[in-house]
């Protein structure tokens, strides 16, 4: 089975270079990387924002969505610098 080669715009300025990681057709390119860590800490962020104090919150509710906001900050850390959850290690069993 052939393996699948991401495909860029053509107007993308992406090389082969900027692509650190490819398994199957899913390319893990730097601004695929900042984008989903951009994702990911906008939400910690709009978690914090709607658990301020001045809201009449529930203080269980504010300890759990703080913490929960924590852990998609740690999570957009790991996808920038593609840590675990977020690392592949390649096997390719073709070349066996």
């Amino acid at each position: 089975m052939e393996r699948l080669k991401p495909r860029h715009p053509p107007g993308s300025t992406e090389t082969s270079s900027d692509i650190r990681e490819t398994t199957g057709n899913h390319a893990d390119c730097f601004s695929c990387r900042l984008t989903g860590a951009g994702c990911l800490t906008a939400t910690a962020i709009y978690l914090f924002y709607q658990t301020r104090n001045s809201l009449p919150v529930k203080r269980n509710t504010r300890i759990f969505s703080r913490v929960f906001a924590t852990g998609l900050l740690g999570l957009a850390v790991a996808r920038l610098f593609t840590l675990p959850p977020f690392s592949r290690r390649h096997t390719d069993s073709a070349t066996r």
